[in-house]
């Protein structure tokens, strides 16, 4: 995506810019060291963000990067509703020892970084 240049699309569109290359990058470590999936697509949007998705079974996420710190989440899990979040990867960068639930909005729960059997 690095090499991708201004109307990539042939439409006019924006390509990612390289601090949001590094926090897509990042976070795919991030997963990694959690012992997360990899997404199943990776893809430049026109107004240069970057998508990720994973599907997992019946599960599916939808991550769009806007901003080198701050994405927008979309969930679909079967038997819930649909849930969009934005998120601000600022807190990946907190120390190790603060425990998620100490910056989280609402109550724990699954996400895209860990493992579903």
């Amino acid at each position: 995506m690095g090499r991708l240049e201004r109307n990539w699309d042939g439409d006019c569109a924006v390509p990612p810019t390289g601090p949001l290359i590094a926090s897509v990058i990042e976070l795919a470590e991030h997963l990694k060291s959690k012992d997360g999936l990899p997404p199943t697509r990776v893809s430049p949007i026109v107004d240069g963000g970057i998508a990720l998705e994973w599907q997992v079974g019946d599960e599916f996420y939808h991550v769009e990067f806007l901003t080198p710190d701050i994405a927008e989440l979309f969930t679909s899990i079967p038997g819930t509703k649909p849930e969009y979040e934005e998120i601000d990867f600022c807190l990946l960068r907190l120390p190790t020892d603060v425990p998620p639930t100490a910056v989280s909005k609402g109550e724990p729960r699954r996400g895209i970084d860990e493992r579903h059997d």
